[in-house]
């Protein structure tokens, strides 16, 4: 992609970050929304309000809106601090023919009936979390489309409480399964193991993984 832009004649840089596990703790349309909804409002969970600040602070540096990314920081800082960011996102909603109240008004996003918790079987701390398993998780689930023309159900999904590097307890919740009443018993038996053996524990303490590794491309001008 950095080639591609370069060739275009485009300021182009690719950030390497984390994909070991998922980013945020929500996977799934509507789930998805109300955490970047929660971040704009500066209550989003750390490595997503990080990477957009990362990733955000590279893009005004290099759309000539700031001399650098602390300085870009600093602006994006005061765009969620001032609430603009939130309307600004509140705007676009209009602007697509939906409801901006959505923004102030979580309960207006579509949800899932039912929520089922998987809980640890064991104690210990997580060393790793299968994102491509909560993943398929959640397409099970009617999130994801496994073909063309399937539809997306954006009420269902999960969400992640514990990631790498956390503690667990045994019978602590280690996910939340947001499903419809109609799923049948036997596609929630099959989800609920998929997202437990996407934890991995492991005796002791885990650090948890660096969010951004590096930069591909216009970095060193940032």
């Amino acid at each position: 992609m950095e080639s591609i832009g370069r060739a275009a004649g485009r300021r182009t840089a690719v950030a390497i970050t984390a994909m070991e596990q998922p980013l945020g703790r929500a996977v799934g349309n509507s789930l998805e929304v109300a955490e970047a909804i929660l971040t704009l409002r500066g209550e989003g969970p750390p490595d997503l309000e990080e990477l957009c600040l990362v990733l955000g602070s590279r893009m005004l540096v290099m759309a000539g809106k700031a001399e650098n990314t602390a300085e870009g920081r600093v602006m994006l800082d005061g765009a969620i601090k001032s609430g603009s960011a939130l309307q600004k996102f509140a705007d676009m909603i209009e602007n697509q023919r939906g409801d901006g109240r959505v923004v102030e008004d979580l309960s207006l996003l579509p949800r899932a009936e039912r929520t089922i918790a998987v809980r640890a079987v064991a104690e210990g701390y997580v060393c790793r979390l299968g994102a491509e398993k909560i993943g398929r998780a959640a397409a099970l689930l009617g999130a994801g489309r496994w073909k063309k023309g399937e539809m997306v159900d954006p009420a269902v999904g999960v969400t992640v409480n514990k990631k790498i590097g956390d503690p667990v307890v045994r019978a602590e919740v280690l996910a939340l399964i947001h499903a419809r009443d109609t799923a049948p018993a036997g596609l929630i038996d099959e989800v609920e193991e998929l997202v437990r053996s996407a934890y991995i524990l492991a005796a002791a303490p885990v650090e948890k993984l660096p969010l951004v590794r590096g930069f591909v491309g216009w970095e060193n001008d940032c």
